[in-house]
C-alpha cells in the first residue's frame, strides 16, 4: 500500500512541476537563480529520453 502511495504521490509532483512550467516559465523563457551560475530555462522535448527520435509517431 505505501508503495502504491508512493507512486501516486510521485506522479503528481511530477504532473504539478510540468504544469509549474507551463504557466510561469514558459512565458519568461528562464528565470534566473543565482546570476550568472544557475538558471531555469524552459525547453520542450518532442522525442523520447533526450529527444532520440524527435518528432516521430511510431517507434
Amino acid at each position: 500500500m505505501l508503495f502504491i502511495f508512493i507512486i501516486i504521490l510521485l506522479t503528481g509532483v511530477d504532473q504539478w512541476t510540468k504544469y509549474l512550467a507551463e504557466t510561469q516559465l514558459k512565458p519568461l523563457g528562464f528565470i534566473p537563480i543565482f546570476q550568472d551560475v544557475f538558471h531555469l530555462t524552459y525547453a520542450r522535448n518532442t522525442g523520447a529520453a533526450f529527444s532520440i527520435m524527435m518528432n516521430m509517431q511510431a517507434f
